[in-house]
């Protein structure tokens, strides 16, 4: 069973969501929520945004990326900024420990100097 599968099934039962209900949500039919819940066809990235907006959970969360179910949830992704925060946390999930100490530190200086 897939990370996105396994998350899916189980979001729907904790939030006593039908899959009925998430397909109106999410403007696709009851065959392609049924799909997805067993594993037969993934969501487009739109889908999938829709589907962790609706679930009120991260992307990352339900492609097993993080475990943390709120990660980054982008309200409104259209929004510039919320792609460069995004842009920003993986580069920052990427660097050593001294280079994120120093990134803080300079963050700290631009904030300080306002």
């Amino acid at each position: 069973m897939t990370v996105f599968r396994e998350r899916l099934v189980k979001l729907l039962r904790e939030k006593r969501m039908e899959q009925k209900e998430l397909a109106d949500e999410i403007k696709v039919s009851s065959r392609t929520v049924s799909a997805y819940v067993t594993g037969r066809a993934y969501p487009s990235v739109e889908g999938l945004v829709k589907i962790a907006q609706t679930l009120n959970v991260s992307t990352d969360y339900l492609l097993g990326l993080t475990d943390d179910p709120k990660g980054i949830i982008l309200e409104k992704p259209e929004e510039p900024m919320a792609e460069d925060i995004l842009t920003i946390r993986r580069a920052y999930r990427a660097m050593s420990e001294r280079e994120r100490r120093a990134v803080m530190r300079l963050i700290k200086s631009l904030v300080d100097n306002d």
